[in-house]
């Protein structure tokens, strides 16, 4: 379309906003045309991710990178296996139909690649079927919109790299059910709340619409140029979310899915366009390509991550570095993940698998070097510092201490915890997140973020089994933002310190908390602590995956795997060693156990720690001390 076309066309939107508004409940609020925002007409199909030819650029990395041919098998190998099942089907667990649409996302993009890089019409015929099935469906689920933007994003992909294959009447019913199924819920405020958002949402379903709008550029103008603005109108909101230093404020697992979702958005814009249109020229952008680093240093020495929010314990391999390394020039973004996929960890968002050939092409993997920097710092709505002694041993040394806001997406009641991994072994570590259907088929209402909810309640996300200190049976305040103080990094002391007086004001007038550890990388996690004008008794816990035995009433016996460590308290006061329960078993009683029949069971894992009793105005400083024991 030229330019005095498209032109016509904005001034049009501009005067009688969309035509399309078919399909709305009455009570919807309709979203009229955002500021006309001039981008320059994309290039011609294929012109999402890989332009026409550019598959060539992948077969001759094929040939000289071992790491990408793996990948390649992989892929193909699925593919192979994938020919022989049944289309996908209209399916919702609970309130989502997510699984359904990542599905589909990851069928029509695996076969899309197969066919680009090596051909084979079985390949495309099949995606093709998919996207016939996937568009039959009644709906997209768009009351849960990311279901929609995902499904949103593989319809419009498969359109735009299979254009030439399909005919007039499937382009005809792709493109009605793109407008009926994904743009026409898009302009209902209460379904696309996520423009108004800056968490994961934001990114997701911005970029589901792009690719779907991008792909539709030629057929439906309107559309395509409403959700193009759109997209380039809110998407911002989410970019701000990442502190100049990058620490993505929801974690390693929702950064692994909403910074994936923004790369393949800001992907498809330059692919399209040629440019990103500015998304990353300020210093949101600044924070978005620093998040990279951020998550290059949540990957422990063993594979695994920082577990903090919710987030899977489990370490994932982080393709979507490859886009972050094209773009920054720092190819050591990847070593951590080339380290993990050569044993066999799967990738954080498998669907978008590809990404990792396409741009990983576009870069030598051979001998790549270690990263130099053992220390990371950010701000941001989730504070966090994080030690490592090196890149290259399961039995490095690494320790993350977090400050943050509990009200914020995906927290956990966990402000001043600690991570400690050294010798295969988390000596402290956090449970992660507890699968949301398991617990919003059993009525919890998990996502009731007011101090009293009950998402507070759950195990793995309230106080309980978090590395802190508690106050009297109380869960500490979740609306006071908690940052980090001063940091130390030197060889003799790596550490920081948070003064997280706020997040217990009404019984505490002090709580400063040190972290850190010393030339032979023993811990210290000291509490300097004033009582108010009441009694308290304070509970000390350390989560472990180590084995806890009490052997005296200040001394605890941490061991696992051949190692040893030993968990000294000093201070003042009335101590006492003591373990909890990590798992529930019938007849416990959850007001002393902080148990609940729904809570997921978490083997392998000890809770212990001390119980301290404060006078009124008591001054302590209670010092834990964790130590090898040769």
């Amino acid at each position: 379309m030229g330019e005095m076309i498209r032109k016509s066309l904005f001034a049009l939107l501009l005067a009688a906003g969309l035509s399309v508004r078919a399909a709305l409940p009455a009570q919807a609020t309709v979203r009229e045309a955002p500021p006309a925002v001039i981008t320059p007409d994309p290039c011609p199909h294929p012109r999402l991710l890989l332009r026409e030819g550019e598959e060539e650029r992948i077969r001759e990395s094929l040939r000289t990178q071992p790491v990408l041919a793996q990948a390649d098998s992989m892929i193909l190998t699925w593919c192979d296996s994938i020919l022989a099942e049944p289309v996908l089907e209209r399916t919702l667990i609970g309130r989502r139909m997510l699984s359904t649409s990542r599905q589909a996302l990851q069928r029509i993009f695996w076969l899309g690649y197969a066919w680009r890089v090596h051909g084979g019409d079985r390949y495309a015929e099949r995606a093709i079927r998919e996207m016939e099935a996937v568009c039959s469906f009644r709906n997209w689920n768009p009351d849960h919109f990311l279901d929609t933007g995902e499904m949103a994003m593989a319809v419009g992909l498969g359109y735009d790299w299979f254009y030439g294959l399909l005919s007039e009447d499937q382009r005809t019913r792709i493109c009605q059910a793109l407008t009926e199924k994904a743009f026409n819920p898009a302009k209902d405020d209460q379904r696309a709340w996520f423009y108004e958002s800056g968490i994961n949402w934001n990114s997701v379903c911005n970029a589901g619409l792009l690719y779907a709008a991008l792909a539709v550029w030629d057929e439906l103008p309107f559309e395509a140029s409403f959700f193009i603005r759109r997209c380039l109108e809110t998407n911002p909101l989410a970019l701000a979310e990442f502190p100049r230093e990058g620490a993505y404020p929801e974690g390693y697992s929702y950064w692994g899915y909403g910074a994936s979702f923004q790369v393949m958005l800001l992907a498809a814009l330059e692919s399209a366009f040629g440019t990103d249109c500015d998304l990353l020229d300020d210093e949101a952008g600044e924070g978005f390509l620093a998040s990279s680093e951020y998550i290059r240093m949540m990957t422990t020495p063993t594979g695994r991550c920082w577990s903090y929010y919710d987030t899977r314990r489990v370490g994932t391999t982080q393709y979507i570095q490859a886009w972050m390394a094209v773009r920054t020039g720092d190819g050591t973004l990847l070593y951590p993940e080339l380290r993990k996929f050569s044993r066999g960890i799967p990738p954080s968002e498998p669907r978008l698998l590809p990404m990792f050939l396409i741009y990983g092409s576009r870069l030598d993997l051979q001998g790549m070097t270690p990263p130099r920097r053992n220390f990371y710092r950010s701000g941001g709505t989730t504070p966090v510092f994080i030690y490592r002694s090196g890149w290259d041993s399961p039995d490095d040394t690494y320790l993350g201490v977090k400050a943050g806001l509990a009200s914020s997406s995906h927290a956990h009641q966990d402000i001043g915890s600690f991570y400690l991994e050294a010798d295969g072994v988390a000596w402290a570590t956090d449970l992660g997140s507890q699968d949301y259907e398991s617990l919003e088929s059993l009525g919890v209402d998990l996502w009731n973020m007011k101090q009293a909810g009950q998402r507070w309640e759950v195990f793995r996300i309230g106080p309980w089994s978090h590395n802190i200190l508690t106050v009297d049976g109380k869960a500490p305040s979740i609306h006071q933002a908690i940052e980090l103080g001063r940091s130390w990094e030197t060889e003799d002391r790596k550490g920081v310190e948070a003064d997280l007086q706020m997040v217990y004001w009404e019984d505490l007038r002090t709580h400063v908390r040190r972290v850190w550890l010393d030339a032979d990388d023993n811990l210290t996690v000291e509490d300097e602590l004033e009582c108010g004008d009441r009694p308290l008794t304070l509970r000390w816990a350390l989560c472990s995956e180590a084995e806890a035995e009490i052997t005296d009433s200040r001394s605890i016996r941490l061991s696992r795997n051949g190692h040893v460590r030993l968990l000294r308290a000093e201070g003042n006061g009335t101590l006492q060693a003591e373990a909890w329960p990590v798992t529930w078993q019938p007849g416990m009683d959850p007001e002393k156990t902080r148990l609940h029949a729904y809570d997921a069971p978490n083997p392998g894992i000890s809770l212990s720690g001390y119980t301290l009793k404060l006078k009124p105005h008591e001054k302590v400083t209670l010092r834990v001390r964790l130590e090898k024991i040769l």
